[in-house]
């Protein structure tokens, strides 16, 4: 379960890591200054065409540091052949919508009260050696804990969401005032996120404490491999093997497949009305297991990946 909870970082949704942030500001100190880097970030990108059109794709990452500062030219090339910039959701106005009062309890409700005590036991032990005010978490439901919890790795990694790959197209298509296109909604999200049970949270969560150190290190090695466009580490890192737990099929039935093929339905409409637009969502959608290239290219659709 582990492998897959890391995709969060890459691809699964964005209101995670952006409310995240906003939760870890108020939970964590903040972490020193990364020193500069000498060289730009060189993500995947791809140019899906028909017979009469192209568009661009471009796997995203949520989060980032100061390595995705200096985005290779190519991106910023697209994103000026473009005359339209399609994202998952418009992040700079979901975080002025965002409430955060929508992530916790009722009042005199407890965390405590939603997982059996030998779980419980063992998040208090992993704050206590992580530095984390259990305190602060008492009070949300289950799926915010879990949320904020899986989300400590980029804070002890050094990665926040102000370098991330989404937040900085959509700044600059607010300057430019380009067309910025949603392929979900916030709502929609929003919803997915915190749709599931708490059984599965609770297994989540297990999963999550019983592996950190390797999901740490995968996460790592998720994020340089991004970085520097390293495809079969990338594709290594985000496959999504067959599982026999229901809870795990479903999660990423609903969470990556079902949006795969949305995502993918979009790119088609787009190519079909020979708009050029980049496309630019979690890299997980796009260079994951059966993802939108994947889809695409069985349909048919000439894909190149842009040097």
């Amino acid at each position: 379960m582990y492998r897959k909870l890391q995709m969060i970082l890459i691809g699964l949704v964005i209101i995670l890591i952006i409310l995240v942030v906003l939760m870890l500001s108020h939970l964590f100190p903040e972490k020193e200054k990364e020193e500069k880097v000498k060289y730009s970030a060189n993500p995947n990108m791809y140019e899906v065409c028909d017979e009469d059109s192209c568009i661009f794709l471009l796997g995203t990452i949520h989060v980032g540091d100061k390595r995705l500062e200096g985005l290779n030219s190519k991106i910023w090339d697209a994103y000026q052949e473009s005359d339209f910039l399609a994202l998952e959701v418009d992040v700079l106005n979901m975080v002025s919508a965002s409430s955060l009062s929508n992530y916790y309890l009722e009042e005199g409700d407890v965390l405590a009260n939603h997982m059996s005590p030998e779980l419980y036991h063992q998040l208090e032990v992993f704050c206590e050696n992580h530095g984390i005010s259990i305190e602060m978490l008492a009070t949300m439901n289950l799926a915010s804990a879990y949320n904020v919890l899986s989300s400590w790795v980029y804070q002890e990694l050094g990665l926040t969401a102000i370098y991330g790959v989404d937040i900085q197209l959509a700044l600059q298509a607010k300057s430019d005032k380009k067309p910025l296109i949603e392929l979900e909604s916030y709502a929609f999200q929003e919803k997915l996120l915190y749709g599931f049970s708490e059984k599965f949270y609770s297994y989540a969560l297990e999963e999550f404490l019983n592996n950190y150190e390797t999901f740490k290190w995968e996460t790592k090695m998720l994020y340089h491999a991004y970085v520097d466009g390293t495809t079969w580490l990338l594709k290594g890192l985000l496959s999504v093997p067959d599982s026999s737990n229901p809870l795990e099929n479903e999660y990423n039935q609903k969470m990556i497949f079902d949006r795969n093929i949305e995502m993918s339905k979009k790119a088609e409409t787009f190519l079909k009305n020979n708009k050029k637009v980049l496309i630019a969502v979690g890299d997980a959608h796009v260079e994951g297991t059966k993802g939108i290239i994947d889809i695409l290219r069985e349909k048919g659709y000439e894909i190149q990946i842009i040097q």
